[in-house]
């Protein structure tokens, strides 16, 4: 199959149509068969379905309360999916295959517009078959959509420079929109590497681009801002939210808590990324041309005649982004995702180089590239199968294979955090409980078994779908006979205790969850919001 492709390939296809036919093949292949994983997935899912739900597009709501982290646009391609497909696998992912495709297809441009020549192919190849963009676009996020945008931005500047013309600019500032209102201020990392590019182009007398068109303004502040200004003006404490929490907290003081933001994530998360994500080709190149790593490269490629200001664009378009992500406190492995689309380009370049002075012959850069992509696709289908406590699909087979009674009967987790992912292919929210505080688990668990179970539990999401009544002064969770509550396996012996021996039993489960079944009434107290 490898040599066939690279048959068709020489034969004069164009050079679009294989990196086109693997990213078809990748994007869709799987898609929809890996389970729904929290914590980013179901987030990202149920906000979607609870937006669809309230019938207000414009103010993002999860677990029935406002959820203001992120711009509505990806929560918009979440639902698009799911009217086709419904509360599926498939629905919450469908938008992320085509804006895959749609990516590749940027890079393609954006290769051949950089260099003012007929692209090679290479640069869209290696994206389409990169381990790392591959995975990220099997996993709902932000991310695959903010990666379209500012590739197709990149991509429309150069082509503004190579073809001249006014419609291109406001291309561009069309995609830095969408880009803003997909996940904000970081949607305008392009300019970081679009502006100084410019600038020299300027300063060498080899024309420049009129970025700053005011109708091209005008378009970005439609797209990218007017949704800002509309929920600030109907809700004006947020402008102060998301400065301090979402921009200075999770660039500063990490106020999210994550374990990426600890220093040594920078080495075991982000070097593998950057050295590895997009297959074999980074590390060959940096073998191939370790003679030509020495002191001063930066410079000499900067001052290069022809080709300094494209030089200059791919660094600052890949180590600007790198650096500020590594500098911050929150480092997830989906942030580096946009400085791909320019390091594949650069890598092209490179291969391009090599190739023509007899280092790597055209078929064997075929043939690696294809087999990464079948390496990839095995990945990806491996993917679908792996057991995870935080693949929430497993979890709904396991509900929906819970023997049925007739009328409603509640469901409800006891966990530390929402499971969104489980709420989204449910159809419904689910009401989720735990113990009051965060603090030590070992420590609560000798709490329940000294007090006999009579240990508070909080709200940690919907809890007011569950009833409630208040005794002696005190409040209850009030769970009737028959309601199933899902709990994770390696704490369901600690919560005999709070539950009552003999009062439940076991209705479902799977690798890492049971559903329990109450056999009478039972009443819970009820500690505080959480």
């Amino acid at each position: 199959m490898v040599d066939s492709a690279i048959k068709h390939v020489e034969q004069g296809y164009p050079t679009w149509m294989l990196p086109l036919l693997v990213a078809l093949v990748l994007a869709f292949f799987m898609q929809g068969s890996r389970g729904i994983y929290e914590s980013t997935e179901g987030r990202y899912s149920e906000c979607a379905r609870e937006m669809v739900a309230s019938g207000n597009l414009l103010e993002p709501v999860l677990n029935g309360a406002p959820h203001w982290t992120k711009p509505p646009l990806t929560y918009w391609a979440i639902a698009g999916g799911t009217r086709v497909f419904g509360n599926t696998l498939w629905g919450a992912r469908l938008y992320l295959a085509l804006a895959f495709v749609l990516t590749v297809a940027a890079v393609h441009l954006l290769e051949g517009f950089l260099w003012g020549g007929r692209p090679t192919g290479y640069a869209a190849l290696i994206y389409a078959a990169a381990p790392y963009t591959v995975m990220s676009a099997n996993i709902a996020s932000t991310d695959t959509l903010l990666t379209l945008w500012e590739v197709a931005a990149m991509a429309f500047f150069w082509a503004a420079y190579r073809r001249g013309g006014r419609t291109f600019v406001l291309l561009m500032w069309t995609a830095l929109g969408l880009a803003f209102a997909t996940k904000g201020p970081v949607g305008l990392f392009p300019l970081v590497a679009i502006v100084p590019a410019n600038r020299l182009l300027r300063k060498r007398n080899q024309g420049f681009v009129r970025i700053w068109d005011p109708l091209g303004l005008i378009l970005f502040a439609v797209i990218g801002l007017s949704w800002y200004v509309y929920v600030v003006a109907r809700h004006p404490n947020l402008l102060h939210d998301w400065f301090m929490e979402e921009l200075v907290g999770r660039t500063m003081f990490d106020a999210h808590a994550r374990l990426s933001s600890k220093p040594h994530k920078l080495l075991s998360v982000y070097l593998p990324i950057v050295l590895f994500g997009a297959g074999p080709w980074l590390p060959f190149v940096l073998f191939k041309q370790r003679k030509q790593l020495r002191r001063g490269l930066i410079q000499r490629l900067i001052a290069h005649r022809d080709d300094g200001a494209a030089h200059l664009f791919l660094l600052l378009a890949t180590v600007v982004p790198l650096l500020v992500f590594s500098a911050s406190t929150s480092r997830l492995p989906l942030y580096l995702l946009p400085i791909f689309a320019p390091m594949t380009v650069a890598l092209a370049r490179v291969l391009v180089y090599l190739r023509d002075h007899a280092a790597i012959r055209h078929k064997t850069l075929i043939r690696v590239a294809l087999v990464t992509a079948l390496l990839v696709a095995g990945v990806k289908g491996g993917a679908a199968h792996q057991s995870s406590w935080k693949n929430m699909t497993e979890l709904v087979e396991a509900v929906k294979r819970v023997p049925p009674l007739e009328g409603d009967h509640p469901l409800l987790a006891l966990f530390r955090s929402p499971l969104n992912g489980l709420s989204f292919q449910l159809g419904h929210a689910l009401p989720v409980l735990y113990f009051d505080g965060s603090g030590d688990r070992e420590a609560l668990m000798r709490k329940i078994k000294e007090t006999g179970g009579l240990v508070p539990l909080s709200p940690v999401a919907n809890g007011r779908a569950l009833p409630t009544v208040e005794r002696e002064g005190r409040l209850f969770f009030a769970l009737p006979r028959d309601t199933d509550v899902i709990v994770r396996k390696k704490d369901a012996q600690n919560f005999g205790p709070l539950l009552g021996e003999n009062r439940w039993q076991v209705v479902a489960e799977t690798r890492h969850w049971q559903v329990l079944r109450l056999n009478e009434a039972f009443d819970i107290p009820a500690g505080g919001a959480r």
